[in-house]
């Protein structure tokens, strides 16, 4: 209704610029006629249209048969029964945020970092996400403290997530066996790693479409919330452009290292949830890896 109001098609245009590149400037230089405070404005519109979409696009599959067509193409990857999704964690780098918390968004490499955990299927596709903690806060916790792990403790599901050392050994949960020693325990960690290599692929492929992800791109200079919108909606431009059947992603990662720490827990040996999961790993080494 403005007066030289930008088209919606171009703001959309602007929007995913942004997303691409991670900088206004850029998109600012390459679009004749339009502000940085514009693309500014237009990126925060896009972004919260694609936040309220994310329920649609980023959904656990919950149908029987669904589910039991997904088990069945996970084994046929690299033969490891029953898979649901695979976890693994990953740090988007912002700016400084200043304030009494900004200890809590410090990493490793002295950056400041939000930890986003993300679940994908075997097609690269994310099924669930969760992005509103510091990097501070461990893989585990963040897992503890989900939504879906919640579900799954309240209705427990036929299969499990494949997670790294960084996450607790649960019945819906499987881990790598730190030191194998049998063979069965070593054709389990192969076929566990090289199936859950897909969700590695996964963060990889989305921090190279999407640079603003990315460091080549430049820390997202915003406060924590809005990071955290602009991760979501990026999550959910991934999704749209994986159900794309004209788009092919050949990203092979060969080997990553996690840089997870092993889970630690002061009552792990004898909590319930682990002795039932280390039972159904037991179990399923024998039964499948044997």
């Amino acid at each position: 209704m403005r007066n030289k109001a930008i088209p919606p098609h171009l703001q959309v245009l602007v929007a995913l610029r942004f997303f691409a590149s991670g900088s206004f400037q850029n998109v600012t230089g390459d679009v004749i006629n339009i502000s940085q405070a514009s693309v500014s404005r237009i990126v925060y519109s896009i972004t919260d249209l694609l936040c309220k979409l994310s329920k649609d696009y980023i959904k656990f599959p919950t149908d029987s048969n669904e589910l039991i067509q997904l088990q069945q193409k996970f084994q046929g990857i690299h033969g490891f029964p029953r898979v649901l999704g695979l976890i693994d964690g990953t740090l988007i780098d912002i700016k400084s945020p200043g304030g009494l918390d900004e200890p809590l968004y410090v990493s490793r490499k002295g950056k400041h970092a939000i930890n986003v955990q993300i679940v994908s299927d075997n097609e690269m596709r994310i099924i669930d996400i969760v992005v509103k903690w510091p990097e501070s806060t461990h893989d585990s916790f963040i897992w503890t403290n989900s939504q879906l792990r919640n579900k799954f403790e309240s209705n427990p599901p036929n299969g499990w997530l494949l997670g790294d050392s960084g996450y607790p050994l649960e019945p819906w949960l499987l881990t790598p066996i730190l030191k194998p020693q049998t063979n069965s325990e070593m054709k389990y960690n192969r076929s566990h790693k090289k199936t859950r290599r897909i969700v590695e692929n996964t963060i990889g492929l989305m921090k190279m479409v999407f640079r603003c992800l990315d460091n080549s791109g430049g820390n997202l200079c915003y406060n924590p919330l809005k990071v955290c919108k602009i991760i979501l909606s990026v999550a959910v431009l991934h999704n749209m452009r994986r159900n794309l059947s004209l788009i092919e992603d050949n990203l092979i990662i060969d080997s990553i290292e996690s840089e997870n720490d092993e889970f630690i827990d002061n009552q792990s040996n004898v909590s319930a949830l682990h002795t039932l999961g280390l039972n159904i790993r037991n179990n399923l080494i024998q039964q499948r890896f044997a």
